[in-house]
């Protein structure tokens, strides 16, 4: 979905990993060819702390394809382009993109722990 052929409006859909709730923005925007930085939040215990995050975008098939995790994984097609910041004391974790894609552009999440996903698209 686009609100001009300029901006991409980005979708961000909170999820809730077994241990706590995780939670952030529900709609990002940003340029093509510009950036945008997501921040999520989540509760501060010993298994959110410790729990892998990541970044992926859900597809029509339902999959949510990972983009960038803290387990040092980056999508190809993103490499160069994402960084994902984990702040455990503060709760929250970051991800930025730049060089934003007119098919970059729907659901994106920030989930942590097992959420179903696949690590290439």
């Amino acid at each position: 979905m686009f609100t001009s052929l300029t901006n991409a409006l980005l979708p961000s859909f909170p999820k809730e990993p077994a241990s706590s709730t995780l939670y952030g923005p529900r709609f990002l925007t940003g340029a093509v060819g510009g950036s945008i930085t997501h921040q999520c939040f989540y509760s501060i215990t010993p298994a959110n702390r410790h729990d892998r995050k990541f970044w992926c975008k859900r597809k029509r098939d339902g999959i949510c394809y990972t983009i960038i995790s803290t387990t040092n994984f980056i999508a190809e097609d993103h490499m160069g382009r994402v960084a994902l910041e984990d702040v455990p004391q503060n709760g929250t974790f970051m991800v930025t993109m730049t060089q934003l894609k007119a098919r970059g552009s729907g659901g994106l999440l920030c989930p942590m722990g097992s959420l179903p996903h696949q690590t290439s698209s």
